[in-house]
């Protein structure tokens, strides 16, 4: 069996030398993560040719490496660092306690060196980019993150003597359902809010990372269109208008109006998650709703599920932010 405690992924934010050394103030940053799926891949070239019944010939042609990690979600460094992968730009304000980091779309993606450690070997992957990342929250379960990344082939593994590396995580709990909270349109928190998730996709493009003469990523894959897009399940349908501006039923199916543009200090929706002290939120500046999903059985109590996507907000110039707070007086780009 293995040795649990030597299990860790961490996040070292490269210079400007893309899959190189880490930048000069660069440090690892180690995450309490609760899988993750790492792992260096490769294409094959085969050739066929009329002389032979089958394949003869194949060869190794696009390397590469890709993976994930799932983790419920800390104020800690990782998650900052995972926030800089898809909103470059983190302006702090370092005036009070917590601090404030409010991340920015606009700006240069940084890459990263992901470090593997499991029971025997340390395994390194360099030229790391956030392809996606997804944040969640459901009744009675943790605040889940979870961060999907593409890079550069993996480097040669070391045993865990040869590599010698001493894991630091942070001290803080987890956010969880009690202290996470939903807003729509500024209003105050909904009561009827039993789940939410939103995605961050980048699309990366992986084809245009290369080109003649290597078989690996020679520059960071490009992020194409940006993809904000999430679910909400509500505990009842919403039938009556409310103080709340909840989505509701009738102005989605009937009405047609399924745009909400919102603003930087009231955004279409804006999800709240805290541990106590620190916490993270979401602000979807402009969204357009999905036509709801509502069912009833016979010894279910009905409920209401609907679909948005995020819109770019010209008067805004964004998306989305996110603003997260904690006890990291330094910008992240900085760290």
């Amino acid at each position: 069996m293995g040795s649990f405690d030597n299990r860790f992924v961490s996040l070292t934010r490269e210079g400007t030398t893309y899959g190189g050394a880490a930048a000069s103030n660069a440090a690892a940053r180690y995450g309490e993560v609760d899988d993750e799926s790492f792992a260096g891949r490769y294409d094959l070239i085969d050739r066929a040719d009329i002389s032979r019944y089958g394949i003869s010939k194949s060869v190794v042609g696009r390397e590469f490496a890709d993976g994930s990690v799932n983790l419920a979600m800390q104020a800690d460094d990782f998650l900052g660092m995972l926030l800089l992968g898809v909103f470059p730009t983190d302006t702090v304000d370092d005036s009070g306690s917590p601090e404030v980091h409010t991340f920015t779309e606009a700006g240069t993606f940084p890459t990263f060196t992901v470090k593997v450690q499991r029971d025997t070997h340390v395994h390194t992957f360099g030229g790391m980019v956030i392809d996606r990342l997804s944040f969640s929250a459901s009744m009675n379960e943790y605040v889940m993150v979870s961060a999907d990344f593409v890079g550069q082939p993996e480097d040669h593994p070391q045993t865990i003597a040869a590599a010698n590396l001493t894991a630091g995580f942070s001290a803080l709990d987890a956010m969880h359902f009690v202290n996470a909270d939903v807003h729509f349109e500024g209003s105050t928190a909904s009561p009827n809010v039993k789940s939410f998730s939103v995605d961050i996709n980048l699309n990366r493009d992986t084809d245009n990372a290369h080109g003649l003469g290597d078989s690996g990523y020679t520059i960071a894959p490009p992020p194409q269109r940006r993809e904000v897009s999430g679910s909400i399940e509500f505990i009842k349908p919403g039938l009556l208008s409310t103080s709340i501006s909840e989505p509701l039923y009738d102005d989605l199916v009937y009405d047609n109006n399924a745009v909400k543009d919102g603003s930087g200090a009231s955004p279409a929706i804006k999800a709240v998650f805290s541990d106590g002290t620190n916490s993270l939120e979401l602000h979807i500046t402009k969204v357009v709703y999905e036509a709801p999903e509502t069912s009833v059985s016979a010894r279910d109590t009905q409920t209401m599920t609907v679909n948005f996507r995020g819109l770019f907000d010209a008067g805004e110039s964004e998306m989305m932010t996110a603003i997260l707070k904690n006890q990291q007086a330094t910008a992240y780009s900085s760290l």
